[in-house]
Order: structure tokens, then C-alpha cells, then sequence
């Protein structure tokens, strides 16, 4: 077996023993996101504004106006398990 052959055959094997180590190093994906309403849609009868001021840590503050927030609903975002929610409602398996 001539130099060359061998190289090409232990690159060939490095490289078939590495597709099977890196899908087991791979990360697990993330939980999945439960988004549950809290309160159904409402219109106000009245005329209304929405203001958020948002402040994360080391950053400037964000300011959101919401001119109609007429169709405002409440929702908690959570990650949950696979087999419950955040908040005890069962989640569909994948």
C-alpha cells in the first residue's frame, strides 16, 4: 500500500468516525413556547392610548405608544415541558 493510499484511507475514516460523534455532541432543542390568553379581545368605547416603557439593564429605555389598543389581549410567553405548560394545560407531543 503505497503512501498515498493510507493517508487517503485513515482522512476517510477520521471523517466517517466524525459523522457519527457530532450529531451526539449536539445541543438539545430549546422547549417549546406556551402563549395562553389571560383576557379575551376587547373594544374600549372610549378613546385610549397604551404606553410601554421598557428598561433592560445597560440599555437605554424603550418606548412603545400605542395609539388604539382596542384589540389588546394579555398573554403570558413561557417556555414549557413537553407534557405540561407552565400554567397545567397539557401540550401536544411532538
Amino acid at each position: 500500500m503505497s503512501k498515498t493510499t493510507f493517508v487517503i484511507a485513515v482522512v476517510a475514516g477520521v471523517m466517517a468516525g466524525g459523522a457519527y460523534v457530532l450529531p451526539a455532541a449536539a445541543q438539545a432543542p430549546p422547549p417549546p413556547i406556551a402563549a395562553e390568553p389571560l383576557t379575551p379581545r376587547s373594544v374600549f368605547v372610549d378613546d385610549n392610548s397604551l404606553k410601554f416603557k421598557i428598561k433592560l439593564d445597560g440599555d437605554a429605555t424603550d418606548v412603545v405608544d400605542v395609539q388604539d389598543p382596542s384589540s389588546t389581549v394579555v398573554v403570558p410567553i413561557t417556555p414549557c415541558s413537553q407534557e405540561r405548560s407552565s400554567h397545567g394545560t397539557a401540550m401536544p407531543a411532538r
